[in-house]
């Protein structure tokens, strides 16, 4: 008997081998063990671990150097996590607007004499800066 091409064989896995080929890193999903995919819970939306190295690395002050502290990235982290918009075209808008516009912090006392910065999630002139990985959906056990 032969099986029935589906969904993963004709899509995601070479959608997922098309964006390993352009560089993208890739994790194999699992649906029973969260921490296999850089998270504490399936809840998770985002892989704050891996956004907070992200935007320190993508976020530089002109001498090329990274200046965003713990704090700072973790303010970015939290307002991607605290998308307060009630219906979900909101909700996209507004995660789409931080993502590509920023997010503002409180800049740095020294460098920034206290003005809010902007620290940016993507880095659109130097794409090489930036963290892109695919977490492929695992399937569940088929009962019959």
């Amino acid at each position: 008997m032969t099986q029935t091409p589906d969904e993963k064989t004709y899509v995601e896995i070479p959608f997922i081998e098309q964006l390993k080929g352009i560089g993208w890193d890739h994790i194999e999903g699992d649906i029973d063990v969260p921490y296999l995919t850089e998270r504490e819970s399936f809840r998770d939306v985002l892989l704050a671990d891996r956004l907070r190295k992200a935007v320190k690395r993508i976020n530089l002050d002109d001498n090329g150097n990274p200046w965003l502290d713990d704090d700072r990235a973790n303010q970015v982290v939290s307002a991607l996590e605290r998308i307060s918009a009630p219906k979900l075209m909101e909700a996209n808008k507004e995660a789409f607007e931080l993502i590509v516009q920023g997010v503002e912090v409180g800049g740095d006392a020294d460098a920034h004499q206290g003005r809010e910065k902007t620290v940016f999630v993507i880095d659109f002139e130097h794409p090489e800066r930036n963290d892109f990985l695919a977490i492929n959906q695992q399937e569940g056990q088929v009962c019959s």
